[in-house]
């Protein structure tokens, strides 16, 4: 049997999966359905939101520095409000189901940096006062904000979609409904065999679709959306600036039941992948047909942690979110 990865569909797992082997399983699914996958112990290597990993450390241990760490704005983690943040105490706040870090990322940045507290949990953003977005959806929102990352859109005609990946004889794709974890059920999963997983079309930002608590929506009509929320704050950079530190977002890790030598083989083929990756990615000249903008967002994540980043990460776990849990399932 294959071994089972799982990864985020996200932009930023790119650099670690581009280069991986295809005699694998690809998990590809939000956050929140790896770590109940990795619950029931059906994957064997995974990217896992990093407060979810102590929660696991009996059957997972990271996979040595290799994780998503972020020092100052990450552009994907998103807070949009409709007044300043230091004036949500009481507001409702629509917040994504798809991850645990950047929930607790705003709960602590809104109750121990801002003072706010009181605040309630919407299921929609038309019943909100702000809106916490993460992922490629937050992209397209921060591309649609910021003129300045908008402008270089333009200097460049996209290339086609590197020659690895399976365009049109793609892999075999089974949907989460075939598989029996049904707590995961509509947490848009796929899993992958025998094939490589493609980088999405230039235009993937428009197509992506957003999980809410009581639904689904594209990118596009999340940018529409937004338009409600005039204020936007980017939670890395809130931390960064507040710490002094980068904020680690997820880290890899790996069985702990497996032999050590295999443990050791995932970690070297992982890092095989950055090293073969990272050298484009700061060469400037074309990267798998990227934008610049695209480029320029993968530009500002550690791929492995730095001391700063772990230290930042010790900070954080130390911070206490007591409240959380009980006021919202994400």
């Amino acid at each position: 049997m294959p071994d089972a990865v799982g990864y985020f569909p996200y932009l930023n797992i790119w650099p670690f999966v581009r280069g991986l082997p295809e005699d694998i399983e690809r998990v590809v699914a939000a956050p929140r359905a790896l770590v109940e996958f990795a619950q029931t112990g059906r994957l064997d290597v995974a990217i896992l939101p990093v407060v979810d990993v102590p929660t696991l450390a009996d059957r997972y241990e990271p996979l040595g520095d290799l994780g998503l760490a972020v020092a100052g704005p990450v552009w994907s983690v998103l807070l949009l409000a409709q007044r300043p943040v230091g004036a949500l105490t009481g507001a409702r706040i629509c917040a994504t189901p798809e991850s645990s870090v950047s929930v607790r990322l705003l709960t602590v940045l809104l109750r121990d940096r801002y003072g706010v507290w009181d605040w309630r949990w919407s299921p929609t953003p038309e019943e909100a006062e702000a809106w916490l977005v993460i992922g490629d959806t937050a992209l397209a929102i921060y591309l649609e904000r910021s003129p300045a990352v908008r402008a270089c859109e333009n200097l460049v005609t996209p290339a086609p979609v590197h020659a690895g990946a399976q365009e049109p004889g793609r892999p075999e794709v089974r949907k989460l409904k075939d598989l029996d974890v049904s707590s995961a059920g509509n947490r848009c999963v796929e899993i992958l065999h025998n094939g490589s997983h493609r980088l999405p079309n230039p235009e993937w930002l428009r197509d992506r679709t957003f999980q809410l608590p009581d639904g689904r929506m594209t990118a596009g009509e999340a940018v529409v959306r937004a338009q409600a929320f005039p204020f936007m704050y980017d939670l890395g950079d809130e931390w960064t600036r507040w710490q002094g530190r980068p904020f680690v977002f997820a880290r890899w890790v790996v069985r702990r039941d497996r032999p050590a030598a295999w443990r050791r083989a995932w970690y070297e083929r992982l890092s095989a992948a950055l090293e073969a990756y990272l050298p484009q990615l700061y060469g400037g000249g074309p990267v798998d047909g990227l934008r610049p903008w695209q480029i320029e967002y993968l530009r500002r994540f550690e791929y492995r942690l730095s001391p700063a980043a772990l230290d930042g990460w010790e900070r954080f776990y130390r911070m206490e979110v007591p409240s959380l849990r009980s006021q919202v399932s994400v």
